[in-house]
């Protein structure tokens, strides 16, 4: 009876304490309100927030002004940043005294939990609560004694709405706070964080409109929004970043479809609705003409129903693009190379531009003068999905025709160029009929410093423990003029591939590949350049094994950027991370 009445009182103790634990634990930005309209305000702070000493930092305040601001916002909005959470435990006899954070200025910044430091001198650059599983040391009623609990973990949550605050990181990397219970809307001040690459704000309870001040995040490249109740439109430039979920939130791009009339024969554009493409030779009159040799259009910004998109065409800038569509398979998109004055008398946008992609099967001769077309920023990337029922069309993408799997019945492609060998034009190689004999030989080393001297090499952005293995290369007369690099992660088992080389002759010739529904292939624009992506989408584990590919072509010199990520933190939908790979061979080798 003793021992019975013990277990009770110490299975009433253990939930008094848990219970305790919990509700101390939900109160982040627990201080501020919502207003009627939904918006959220900036998070109220402690009057006398406590600031960041040299123990706290590393190094002096003086030494690093910027990473003591950053300690100090940290620090000044913790008390808003509470979670909740349990022990996952099968006895009522473990005690949790742990807690979820540990910011204090007791304790070093570099071990505080979800923040990551980096950059010289060091910042905060990264916020991760992806993670919130954490093994803790906990009592054990019964011996008497504090235990590791390995089999026993925390799970936590944030909940409230997100601190203002963190727009004051701004050397900010990664900002993770899916998976939580955060309310309210997103605040305008995140769009402060020019560094950011990696936003995450899945699967919570947030409202209200997206802030149009995302646009700003010129560095952000991955973007999760879904699982949260948005309104309104979708700022424009997310659908530009290299990976994002915006068509899951079913909402419109920001800057929707343009209605205009047939463009202009004559090069007068002088009303609303009109618009015209130009040439070396002059205004573009054939379809044949817009495809190929358009330098520079010329866009009243009053559209056929008279208004004016000043919105849309003040905010333009070089490397932005946009789609001209007549029909379904009726459409040319083309990126702004250079944005020319404002004419005084007349409110037009005249913009350089190039060509980089369309679908033509469904116009050819003369462009007609009869109908409506659309103009739209920043239109959606093009997928395909590996199954018959996919692209119906041929579709010209950068140097790549991309064309049906199996079931194109339609007219001869334009464009069939293959290789003088025999083999696919996407190994490269030279023209059919340029009288030179390609060169089979190959150049193979497994010494870096020999790599290092190769054809167009570039230094990839890959983790420290991961090994050069060997390299190949042709020379200018060989089917590969640049060279394939080979990596090995830390268990020797092969990383990344990596090819960089010249595209003596263009077009390409791809079909995308066939057989595997659980595969996406897709054309995107990355930092201004066409690119293509095979992965598998996030999904059943068998899906996840399927390498990435990436291939970017530079329009300004010829090369492609080709990597294959065979390392699991490369497969599956871990896409971006191979993006990343692939830019880092040009945006660090100075050749952008």
């Amino acid at each position: 009876m003793r021992e019975l009445a013990r277990r009770k009182r110490a299975r009433g103790v253990a939930l008094a304490v848990l219970g305790v634990a919990l509700a101390a634990g939900v109160t982040l930005g627990a201080t501020a309100q919502t207003t009627a309209t939904g918006a959220t305000p900036a998070t109220v702070l402690p009057a006398n927030p406590p600031t960041c000493t040299a123990k706290t930092l590393g190094v002096s305040r003086a030494s690093n002004p910027a990473l003591a601001a950053d300690c100090d916002t940290l620090l000044a909005i913790q008390s808003t940043l509470r979670v909740s959470g349990w022990i996952n435990y099968d006895t009522p006899l473990w005690w949790d005294h742990s807690h979820p954070l540990n910011w204090s200025a007791r304790s070093p910044l570099k071990h505080w939990r979800v923040v990551t430091l980096g950059g010289t001198p060091q910042r905060v650059i990264g916020l991760d609560f992806s993670d919130t599983r954490e093994s803790v040391k906990v009592f054990n009623a019964r011996t008497r004694r504090w235990e590791a609990s390995q089999p026993f973990t925390r799970e936590w949550t944030l909940r409230g709405v997100i601190p203002t605050q963190l727009g004051n990181l701004t050397a900010l990397e990664t900002l993770d706070l899916g998976g939580s219970e955060l309310t309210g809307s997103v605040p305008t001040q995140l769009g402060s964080l020019a560094r950011l690459r990696t936003l995450d704000l899945s699967n919570n309870k947030l409202t209200g409109e997206l802030p149009t001040e995302l646009d700003d995040l010129d560095s952000l490249g991955r973007a999760r929004l879904a699982g949260n109740a948005f309104t309104g439109c979708a700022p424009a430039e997310l659908w530009r970043i290299t990976s994002h979920d915006l068509d899951t939130l079913g909402l419109p791009n920001c800057k929707p479809p343009l209605t205009y009339g047939a463009p202009s024969w004559t090069g007068i554009v002088d009303a609303p609705g009109e618009h015209a493409f130009f040439t070396n030779r002059g205004p573009a009159i054939t379809y044949e003409g817009l495809r190929n040799d358009v330098i520079q259009v010329v866009i009243h910004k009053q559209d056929a129903g008279g208004a004016m998109r000043d919105a849309i065409y003040d905010d333009v800038e070089v490397g932005d693009d946009f789609e001209w569509r007549e029909a379904t398979d009726c459409w040319v998109r083309y990126v702004v190379e250079r944005v020319l004055p404002d004419p005084t008398d007349i409110p037009l946008k005249v913009l350089a531009v190039r060509r980089y992609g369309y679908a033509y099967t469904g116009c050819s001769g003369q462009v007609s003068l009869t109908g409506s077309r659309t103009l739209t920023w920043a239109p959606p990337n093009i997928q395909f999905e590996h199954s018959p029922s996919s692209i119906n069309m041929p579709v010209r993408h950068g140097p790549w025709l991309l064309v049906p799997p199996d079931h194109w019945g339609g007219e001869s492609l334009e464009e069939q160029v293959r290789h003088p060998l025999g083999q696919p034009q996407s190994m490269g190689g030279t023209r059919p009929d340029s009288g030179i004999v390609p060169d089979l030989t190959r150049t193979v080393t497994s010494a870096i410093s020999v790599a290092r001297t190769l054809p167009f090499w570039h230094e990839p952005n890959l983790p420290t423990s991961w090994r050069f293995v060997r390299a190949e290369a042709g020379t200018e007369n060989s089917p590969l003029y640049g060279y394939t690099a080979y990596y090995s992660n830390e268990r020797e088992y092969p990383a990344v591939e990596i090819s960089v080389w010249y595209r003596a002759f263009r077009p390409d010739y791809n079909a995308p590949y066939h057989g595997d529904s659980g595969i996406v292939f897709e054309s995107r624009m990355i930092d201004g350049y066409p690119a293509l992506v095979m992965y598998s989408p996030e999904g059943p584990r068998h899906y996840q094994i399927s390498p990435t590919l990436v291939r970017i072509f530079n329009t300004k010199t010829g090369i492609e950027y080709w990597v294959l990520g065979n390392d699991g933190s490369l497969r599956g939908s871990n896409v971006d991370s191979t993006v990343e790979i692939a830019r880092s061979l040009y945006l660090t080798g100075g050749n952008r």
